[in-house]
């Protein structure tokens, strides 16, 4: 059992306790204590940039968020600190929407004066619970997930072994949640056989059996879903030496066409599309590793060549 240290400041408690979160989990009392002691700092002009954050963290918590952005504000510009800049980011990207507060993460962040380089925007965010086609679902523990956004906009959301890449831009149209996000996409892994062994273990561990369960049957009467097998590329007739078969999920009137062990996931608005787009990046990916000796192929890629390798004769 790993004992955890203990804060030497106040502003060093506040920050391992308090998160930007809408809905806080630390009582009333403790929330106020923290703001008397650190807002003593603050009238007295003691303040560091630290405390700067942290009575920020513990505005947030409380409410008010008007008096989060003013500080904030303040202390960026005082300290020119890119670390209360990140964590003013982090809030008014988990306030938009709220009152019709707007947020634009290119402007706050990636050209921000103290971003010159345009750094990636990373954070962890903490969840219990989350949303799926209706239905709310608490986890049986909290879990702690990471996410990096690059100046790109391309989303790296991390959630134990789960790992997923989203445009950035759905979240902005969406509203920041990440949890249920991740739940849907969950879902998705789930019906096309994507998971793996312990990313399976880990949802099965955080939700719980029944809830896991639950979800199953709800993404399966969703996503409408069947498994053709193959023995000839269909659009050259080439034999292949074992059968392949491609999974056809479709979404309202959208299909894809997945084969989860050679990692080729296609979409189109008929199946035949999807299909005819799936097998073409078949055929263009076996011709190329046919063409590639293995001598060529790093360690890495050797067993997934060999996969593709394994549906023709040789």
């Amino acid at each position: 059992m790993s004992i955890q240290p203990v804060p030497k400041t106040i502003a060093e408690e506040v920050s391992n306790r308090l998160s930007y979160k809408l809905e806080t989990d630390i009582d009333h009392f403790t929330l106020k204590n923290y703001q008397y002691k650190l807002q003593k700092l603050y009238n007295e002009e003691k303040a560091t940039d630290d405390e700067y954050e942290a009575l920020a963290k513990v505005y947030f918590n409380l409410k008010k968020y008007d008096k989060y952005v003013e500080l904030l504000i303040e202390g960026i510009e005082r300290f020119k600190a890119k670390r209360l800049l990140h964590s003013y980011t982090m809030g008014r990207m988990m306030l938009f929407g709220l009152a019709n507060r707007s947020f634009d993460l290119m402007s706050e962040w990636f050209n921000h004066e103290l971003n010159p380089n345009k750094e990636s925007f990373d954070f962890v965010f903490v969840s219990s619970k989350a949303s799926y086609l209706g239905h709310e679902f608490h986890y049986q523990k909290e879990v702690r997930g990471s996410i990096l956004i690059d100046a790109s906009l391309v989303c790296f959301l991390e959630f134990g072994p789960f790992r997923v890449t989203q445009d950035y831009r759905v979240f902005d149209s969406e509203g920041f949640d990440f949890s249920s996000y991740i739940i849907m996409r969950f879902a998705e892994y789930l019906q096309t056989g994507a998971l793996t062994d312990e990313q399976l273990k880990f949802f099965i561990d955080i939700l719980g059996k029944n809830v896991f369960d639950k979800i199953k049957r709800l993404s399966r009467d969703y996503y409408k879903t069947e498994r053709i097998p193959f023995r000839k590329i269909p659009q050259t007739n080439r034999e292949l030496s074992r059968e392949l078969v491609v999974t056809i999920i479709q979404e309202n009137d959208f299909y894809y066409a997945i084969n989860s062990d050679l990692k080729i996931y296609e979409g189109a608005e008929s199946k035949e599309d999807a299909l005819s787009e799936f097998f073409a990046l078949f055929d263009g990916d076996l011709l190329n590793w046919v063409e590639i000796g293995q001598e060529e192929v790093s360690p890495d890629a050797l067993d997934y060549r060999n996969h593709y390798l394994s549906y023709i004769k040789q």
